[in-house]
């Protein structure tokens, strides 16, 4: 199993959005805890990113890449 990488893909300081990039064999199982499931590959879904101490941070959209088609 590959090492799971978190990392944020636009710059620091203030922006309308940020875009987190998560790879790896972790993917799933980060996502099932923080949105509540996986979202369906190649479809983009709006959910609640919950924190590990259970409470809402914000809303998000998420996008899953399965691999071998995730570049």
């Amino acid at each position: 199993m590959s090492d799971t990488i978190v990392a944020l893909s636009t710059p620091s300081g203030e922006s309308a959005i940020g875009v987190i990039r998560i790879c790896g064999g972790e993917v799933a199982r980060l996502a099932a805890e923080t949105l509540g499931a996986a979202p369906q590959p190649r479809r983009a879904v709006k959910a609640s990113y919950t924190a590990a101490e259970g409470g809402k941070l914000d809303d998000v959209v998420a996008v899953f890449f399965k691999a071998p088609a995730s570049y």
